[in-house]
């Protein structure tokens, strides 16, 4: 029997009927699956988040464990300076930033201008010094005798301020310590994100139980002898904020520098370095530095390296594979903290070295 034009209207309509409900289940088929992705992506990104914060804070309290007392050396008449400074601690975080205190920076001018020079000093700062072994390793610097310019002689006494302040701590001398920083310290970022924790962390692991001084930044000098080349010529790692990898270093004044690797990381001895501008230092250290070694004969950084830092035993770490690219292709390393010497800024200290 013929159909009837109805009956194949309403079969056409039950088959538009049954491929729309098909459509719309393959539809929400697949919007279920992309909305299942998109939350699976979305707890992925969480929990990886969860997991920097959690290292990055771990870091934190390294670091700020490490460092029994952290202090930033300012003048008086360089507000500008410290509110610049205490915006980058903040951004390496809150109880890190909270911890840092100012030291008002001892003004050499009004030091040069007192009529109690000699009694302010106290046998503390040599005036003149000789900058002829310095000048073999510094280009600007003139050999002979000179005499400490007003800023080099607040410097080295604000720095053995620091150093008392340390010494006259109760504690263990070896695990009291003091991270000691200059207004101009700029600490390591990448991609304007704050590394530094993260880097001081991998160090702090690393560096050994003797040390007396612990340089975070720093201006070396002379050729290095490589004994171990684990870590000459591994890829960059320009990109890691969490974990970078880091390279530590032990001088060796006036002869070579050589190193092994410590579970991936680099300790090496190094022929001279310069600049006191980020540095950890101990109870023992200061005491001895006090106690034996005063007056600071010259500026200080440059006295500390001339005269190898007294047997002290002393490390400095560098972010590794990094920094400034040697003629092999190799790189010197990256400072976990560099100085503001970029446009504009100005060092408040003039140095004695350059002028004849």
């Amino acid at each position: 029997m013929a159909s009837s034009p109805g009956d194949k209207t309403e079969a056409g309509n039950s088959s538009q009927r049954s491929w729309r409900a098909s459509r719309v289940r393959r539809d929400h088929s697949d919007n279920t699956r992309s909305l299942s992705s998109l939350l699976s992506n979305r707890v992925q990104e969480e929990r990886g988040y969860r997991e920097v914060s959690s290292r990055r804070n771990s870091d934190i309290q390294v670091l700020c464990n490490a460092c029994t007392y952290i202090y930033c050396i300012n003048l008086k008449e360089r507000s500008d300076k410290w509110e610049r400074f205490q915006r980058q601690a903040q951004r390496i975080g809150k109880p890190f930033g909270d911890k840092v205190k100012r030291l008002e920076a001892i003004d050499g001018k009004e030091l040069f201008q007192s009529d109690d020079r000699e009694g302010i000093l106290d046998g503390q700062v040599a005036m003149e010094w000789d900058a002829t072994q310095n000048a073999q390793y510094s280009r600007k610097a003139n050999p002979g005798l000179r005499c400490m310019t007003p800023g080099e002689v607040g410097c080295a006494m604000s720095h053995i301020k620091l150093w008392k302040m340390l010494a006259d701590q109760e504690g263990d001398p070896k695990t009291t310590t003091m991270l000691i920083l200059e207004d101009d310290a700029v600490f390591a970022t990448v991609k304007e994100r704050s590394r530094f924790s993260a880097a001081f962390c991998n160090a702090w692991k690393q560096v050994p139980s003797d040390w007396g001084f612990f340089y975070l930044g720093l201006s070396d000098r002379g050729e290095r002898t490589i004994i171990d080349s684990h870590q000459e010529g591994a890829s960059r790692f320009s990109d890691r904020v969490s974990s970078p990898e880091i390279q530590l270093y032990r001088p060796k004044y006036g002869v070579y520098y050589v190193s092994h690797t410590v579970l991936g990381y680099a300790i090496h001895r190094m022929l001279k370095w310069f600049h006191t501008h980020a540095y950890v230092i101990t109870k023992a250290t200061a005491q001895t530095l006090l106690q034996d070694h005063l007056p600071i004969v010259g500026p200080i950084d440059v006295w500390l390296a001339d005269n190898q830092w007294f047997q002290i035993p002393v490390y400095c770490a560098v972010i590794a594979n990094e920094g400034w690219r040697r003629e092999d292709g190799t790189y010197e390393g990256a400072e976990l903290v560099t100085q503001n010497r970029g446009k504009g800024s100005k060092t408040d200290i003039q140095q004695s070295s350059e002028t004849w």
